[in-house]
């Protein structure tokens, strides 16, 4: 790729994101996480432009506010995550303490791939809102545009919803630790999956 397009190159972003979607008990990719926030998102988005969807220029008004917020808002949070993954320290050999960098890294990934799917909310929507002429007196977008807002929106709110089920498990383990002891045996979840370690 040419030097002038790798500041702007977001398939990093991608390729770690997809890393992230995998089965922790295995370590490889899983596929059916692939098909959920990958391939279900698609699915919607191919089926509304299959029945020739067109949203009005309200709804798009509203995807458009919603995603800029969430651009602002995510780009807090993932401050906030970087910020207490550079101050998570502690014995290398924890394995808690391991697991909980890895977490959060993690987080940060789907952040940003997260933050990058409201950037193209914002950008589909501002262009499907100029797409409109004076002979379109429903005021509504074309159908690609419908199309590419129905997939982004799907994709960013599954994508926040796991992100929401990490964080949460992740809390919840600390809570734990700190009352029960890192030492101590005994049923955990694993911030990972949400599933009982053993």
């Amino acid at each position: 790729m040419r030097r002038w397009l790798r500041k702007i190159d977001i398939t990093p972003i991608v390729a770690e994101h997809i890393r992230t979607l995998r089965d922790y008990r295995t370590g490889k990719v899983s596929y059916f996480d692939l098909a959920l926030f990958l391939g279900l998102p698609l699915v919607v988005g191919a089926a509304a432009a299959w029945s020739g969807l067109h949203l009005r220029a309200i709804a798009v008004t509203g995807v458009l506010t919603a995603s800029a917020l969430f651009v602002a808002l995510l780009l807090n949070l993932l401050v906030m995550v970087l910020t207490y993954l550079r101050a998570t320290k502690g014995d290398p050999a924890d394995q808690l303490l391991q697991l909980r960098k890895t977490l959060l890294s993690e987080v940060a990934v789907n952040l940003s791939f997260c933050i990058l799917t409201a950037i193209g909310l914002v950008a589909t929507a501002l262009a499907g809102l100029f797409g409109l002429g004076d002979n379109n007196p429903d005021l509504k977008v074309g159908r690609l545009s419908s199309s590419i807002l129905i997939t982004g929106a799907f994709a960013l709110l599954l994508g926040l919803l796991m992100i929401l089920r990490r964080i949460f498990f992740l809390i919840r383990n600390e809570f734990e630790a700190h009352k029960l002891g890192q030492t101590e045996s005994g049923s955990r979840e694993n911030p990972m999956s949400g599933e009982p370690k053993d």
